[in-house]
């Protein structure tokens, strides 16, 4: 039986009377630590490679610093990995404000890419992910170096002492599987790792694998794996190792997907390279033309849709309405069948239309979008996998100007698919309810945590302590949106079951996390004394909260990058007020 609970909200933090933020300036003046080695490369991917906006945007929104368990409650630690893949240690000591930047060990560096004798199927998740690292207790962290490599890093003595590979779920045809750490937890002997990867699907899908490796024996075990459209914008591990996602949309157990055949996961595998007769057979017997071709202005907000249906096909048996963010289209026959399809991004539906050239089969659907400024990476909410139909000179266009971003500038934005390179990085889960599911070790649901219609505001900062993660640690809180206001709540275990409380509001702030075009990290403070917006390469915005319903709350506005070309990759609350932000070339450390 899945247990059910839904977030209530508790009406005495409601604040009618609030007005709004005035906003004042930060006059501590935050500290700057250049790196050691000069900029730092992200790792990126070449243009080469296709990624579905789903991809770009759990990339985007990764925290390249990690969180240190504090070696005092003056002294506040945390990690990243350099493009050298060298996991360097950072400890802030508050009291001095001085700052140790050390090498602490070398990763297990990739090979590389896909050798060129070698074709892999277009469904085998090769791209490259980058190496991420989640801290276990005030010794031992985890690493990944985005390849499917594990190691258990001793920090006090700068050695590795455990080692593992990520083989997936079986059908990557790629071994190990490249992958990203959302979380890790020791229990004793037994350190519990949720990762992500791409499945071997047609369709952008993702694994989502809970793990476990064994220090004493050394293996490691996959427990199960949950896959999805999107990659969970929450992830927590509790201590008797259930599994804790948020997500617009519900996962599927892909053990079952794969049994049943509906995952679309087939057995690949390397093969040498075909003779040319192989190649055209093959071309003519695997290979299925794409649904539609699409196509899109480059300035201005049309975007056209292209069905080849049967010459002679009437007005008559099509079916074609428009919403603001859905399109419905259907074809007798089922020719053509889009029920009701939730669009990429919102359109003008009464500037939407269509037309069918009787004569040669051509059905032409005419987008018109709410914002012609930005470029869609797909048609619908859900990637398809249908691709852009572009004109050899505007592809070569996109081309060479990507190649001069990814030489000159070590960003993340270099990462993005060609056709994906107006992305705004802001854009978020708008118009969805994120819901809650609790998996027990096997991979069953067993609760589901419902938000009444609520969309996904933030999560909440990480918070350790220099004793280590206790067996009653809390999970991180939740900011949903709820009318103009983001509500806080925390799940509290009760006998087994996780029970959300409303632990507090901010105020209009849902409202002003929806104004920002660039808001790369949110988080709130677990003691809700604030809540960040950190953007991509500019500031920081501080939103404060007291809790005494006030009519004006402070906020206050810091220059990250000080106007430079550098953008900011990682961000952590490495104390309970003292922020630390790391760029491609400092760290910045904000004192709140």
């Amino acid at each position: 039986m899945v247990e059910t609970r839904r977030l209530t909200p508790n009406n005495n933090f409601n604040n009618p009377k609030f007005t709004g933020y005035k906003l004042e300036p930060y006059t501590n003046g935050p500290e700057r630590v250049p790196l050691p080695g000069g900029k730092l490369q992200i790792h990126k991917i070449g243009h080469n490679h296709r990624l579905g906006f789903r991809e770009l945007q759990a990339r985007i929104r990764y925290s390249h610093l990690a969180l240190g368990f504090p070696v005092s409650p003056t002294m506040g630690k945390a990690y990243y990995i350099d493009d050298s893949y060298i996991m360097v240690q950072v400890i802030y000591n508050a009291e001095t404000k001085t700052t140790d930047v050390s090498p602490v060990v070398t990763l297990t560096q990739p090979l590389g890419g896909i050798p060129n004798y070698a074709e892999p199927d277009s469904t085998v998740p090769t791209d490259p992910y980058f190496p991420s690292v989640r801290a276990l207790d005030p010794q031992f962290v985890v690493a990944a170096n985005g390849a499917g490599d594990f190691e258990i890093v001793d920090t006090l003595a700068g050695a590795i002492v455990g080692a593992a590979r990520y083989e997936g779920d079986g059908t990557e045809g790629v071994s190990p599987v490249p992958c990203v750490l959302m979380a890790a937890r020791r229990h004793g002997d037994i350190v519990r790792m949720v990762v992500y990867s791409r499945a071997a699907t047609k369709e952008t899908q993702f694994n989502i694998a809970t793990l476990e490796f064994d220090l004493q024996t050394g293996l490691l075990a996959t427990r199960h794996i949950q896959r999805g459209h999107e990659v969970p914008v929450y992830c927590q591990i509790a201590a008797d190792g259930r599994v804790v996602f948020g997500s617009e949309q519900r996962l599927e157990d892909a053990r079952k997907e794969k049994a049943s055949g509906n995952g679309e996961s087939m057995d690949v595998a390397m093969a040498p390279p075909a003779t040319e007769a192989q190649q055209t057979t093959t071309t003519t017997t695997t290979s299925e033309p794409a649904p539609y071709q699409w196509t899109q202005e480059d300035r201005g907000d049309l975007l056209t849709l292209q069905f080849a249906l049967p010459p002679g096909t009437p007005k008559a048996a099509i079916s074609c309405r428009f919403t603001p963010t859905h399109l419905s289209l259907l074809v007798q026959g089922d020719l053509v069948s889009y029920p009701f399809r939730k669009l990429w991004t919102t359109v003008r539906a009464d500037e939407c239309t269509w037309t069918i050239d009787s004569a040669t089969g051509v059905l032409s659907v005419f987008l018109t979008k709410q914002d012609d400024r930005t470029r869609w990476p797909h048609v619908f909410d859900q990637d398809d996998g249908v691709l852009e139909t572009l004109e050899p000179g505007k592809l070569e266009a996109i081309t060479d100007s990507l190649a001069r971003l990814t030489e000159s500038h070590a960003s993340i934005q270099a990462m993005q698919h060609p056709v994906a390179q107006d992305i705004d990085e802001a854009i978020d889960e708008e118009g969805q309810a994120v819901e809650f599911g609790v998996y027990d070790l096997d991979g069953r649901l067993v609760q589901e945590i419902l938000s009444g219609g609520r969309e996904w505001v933030c999560g909440s900062f990480e918070s350790l302590n220099s004793e280590g993660i206790s067996d009653n640690a809390a999970l991180a809180s939740v900011c949903v949106k709820t009318d103009v206001d983001g509500q806080v709540y925390r799940f509290v275990d009760k006998g087994g079951v996780l029970d959300p409380e409303h632990a507090g509001t901010f105020d209009a702030f849902a409202f002003v996390q929806a104004s920002k075009r660039d808001g790369r990290f949110v988080l709130h403070d677990p003691g809700l004394g604030f809540v960040a917006v950190v953007e991509s390469n500019r500031n920081a915005y501080i939103y404060y909260r007291h809790g005494d319903k006030r009519e004006v709350e402070r906020q206050t506005l810091v220059d990250l990058t000080e106007g430079h070309d550098v953008d900011v990759v990682g961000c952590q609350l490495i104390l309970s007020r003292t922020l630390m932000v790391l760029t491609e070339t400092e760290l910045v450390i904000i004192h709140l």
